[in-house]
């Protein structure tokens, strides 16, 4: 038996929270350790940064052992959790 739930599963709050990461360690070296403004990290360097590492996470992170990884209902893939 399963049922849907809209909570964001661990891998996706993994990566978001790498995402957020990224760029917050980003903007403080650009605004208080990097003092050349020609050295400053990039927004392309930032974005490929994030989108790496985050995708690395994401990967890396096992799904929860309650979860299915997905469930058709009606047409639709939704995220399930198993009871």
């Amino acid at each position: 038996m399963t049922s849907k739930t809209p909570r964001p599963r661990r891998k996706v709050l993994g990566a978001a929270f790498t995402g957020a990461l990224v760029t917050l360690t980003v903007f403080v070296l650009n605004t208080y350790v990097i003092s050349d403004p020609d050295k400053k990290v990039t927004s392309d360097a930032s974005a490929a940064a994030t989108t790496v590492l985050s995708s690395l996470i994401a990967y890396l992170i096992p799904p929860d052992p309650n979860e299915i990884t997905t469930v058709d209902e009606d047409g639709n893939t939704k995220s399930a959790l198993k009871q």
